[in-house]
């Protein structure tokens, strides 16, 4: 659990006998319709999340949340002997978070400082019940981000002047979801207003994105923006993992399999192009080019702020750089007793990928390079498996970007003609 994350509601967990032995179980908590909380996690076949991925822009989905549950004993099924609709149903809260349980892979090596007890993973609604005629039960969820994505109609949220955290303020005001907890970043650039009829969803990206930043749903249902500097990373981080394939010498958090590492045009830009509702047209980077960002009606207010933006864009884009598209942990591993700690990675959290590459030449060097967390996808299943798929975004510029080690690095000097930093 993150320093500033939402408290967990108060739940009894239900006695699991299946996942005694697991070094972290889910705990699936539904809102039982009269204020408290039930866990559903004794009824639980299987479950997938999926958080992300973000499009071309880092506009990011509602995250989507599916269960299954044996409901041999009826409990979960939607009506009631009488035929009233069970409590459990579309509109119904629900939360998903994993906790330590049961016994460790190896006691001796479990660090419960760097890791913690529990970690948030999902809250949104039910948004669907489906019941097979085995009378199972799927329930199909999403964050709040669901909610917001229904046009609400066309209105004017804010004042001239906003930054953009006040600007997301009055557009969750004017939607009907002012309840909602937030963690904005208040921006540089002053915003204009504007009707619109777009949903409420879209009025929040593009009241960041004005000023270059992000939005998304957090994994305890806090909606939290970042600013134009995003790329940094989060600020709630308490550990950044080295992960390798195969750089088996290094210290390393987590050894992954079969990353697919690519280095392609997605999100690159040699000529960045903003309009903003008045007109008004800042560009940065080469006067022609291939790869174009475009955003237009945005709601900066004067030709010193686009132009800023435009370059600011300019800057993180420019260079086409390594990326994982995705890579799969097996967070039950016996072989990697702490790897389940992953489990509470996070949308922008930061990791440092190693990897032995063949280059030209024929020859193998170790690039470094610290790499964004972009989409996670948990799989579950009652049986004993737990995996987590993992996405990320360009290596970042701001901090290592993609340097050769060498067993002399800084060693300008070096009689090696290899021995270089580069």
């Amino acid at each position: 659990m993150r320093a500033d994350d939402i408290p967990f509601p108060p739940v009894p967990l239900d006695p699991v006998a299946t996942l005694a032995r697991w070094p972290i179980r889910p705990v699936l908590a539904v809102a039982d319709g009269a204020g408290g909380w039930v866990d559903a996690t004794c009824s639980f076949t299987g479950l997938e999340l999926t958080v992300g991925p973000p499009d071309d822009h880092f506009d990011l989905p509602a995250a989507q949340l599916r269960v299954g549950l044996d409901n041999r004993d009826g409990r979960w099924s939607r009506y009631n002997a009488d035929g009233t609709p069970n409590r459990y149903g579309p509109g119904s809260a629900i939360q998903l978070w994993a906790t330590a349980a049961g016994a460790r892979w190896d006691e001796a090596r479990w660090d419960e400082d760097l890791w913690g007890d529990s970690d948030w993973l999902f809250a949104g609604h039910i948004a669907r019940v489906d019941q097979a005629a085995d009378d199972s039960v799927i329930w199909e969820c999403f964050d709040a981000f669901s909610d917001l994505a229904q046009p609400v109609g066309k209105f004017t949220a804010g004042a001239a002047g906003d930054l953009p955290a006040a600007r997301c303020t009055a557009i969750l005001a004017a939607a009907g979801r002012a309840d909602l907890r937030t963690r904005l970043a208040a921006g540089q650039n002053t915003l204009a207003t504007a009707a619109d009829d777009n949903p409420p969803i879209d009025q929040l990206a593009r009241a960041v994105s004005s000023d270059g930043g992000i939005i998304f749903v957090d994994a305890d249902g806090t909606v939290r923006s970042y600013n134009r500097h995003w790329r940094n990373g989060r600020d709630d981080q308490t550990s950044v993992w080295l992960i390798t394939d195969n750089a088996c010498e290094l210290a390393a958090q987590a050894v992954i399999w079969d990353p697919l590492i690519a280095s392609t045009d997605d999100a690159v830009a040699d000529r960045v192009v903003l309009q903003n509702t008045t007109g008004l047209t800042s560009l940065a980077g080469a006067p022609t080019g291939r790869f174009v960002y475009t955003e237009t009606e945005q709601l900066w207010r004067n030709q010193a702020d686009g132009d800023q933006l435009a370059t600011d864009l300019y800057t993180d884009q420019k260079t086409v750089r390594l990326r994982l598209d995705s890579f799969t942990l097996h967070l039950f591993d016996p072989h990697q007793p702490n790897l389940s700690r992953a489990v509470a990675w996070r949308i922008l959290d930061r990791l440092n990928f190693a990897h032995h590459q063949r280059v030209t030449a024929g020859t193998r060097e170790l690039i470094a390079v610290e790499l964004l967390v972009s989409s996670i996808t948990h799989t579950v299943t009652a049986g004993g498996g737990w995996q987590m798929t993992v996405g990320t975004t360009r290596a970042t510029a701001n901090r290592v970007t993609l340097n050769f080690w060498d067993t002399t690095p800084f060693t300008w000097d070096s009689p090696d003609p290899t021995a270089v930093w580069s």
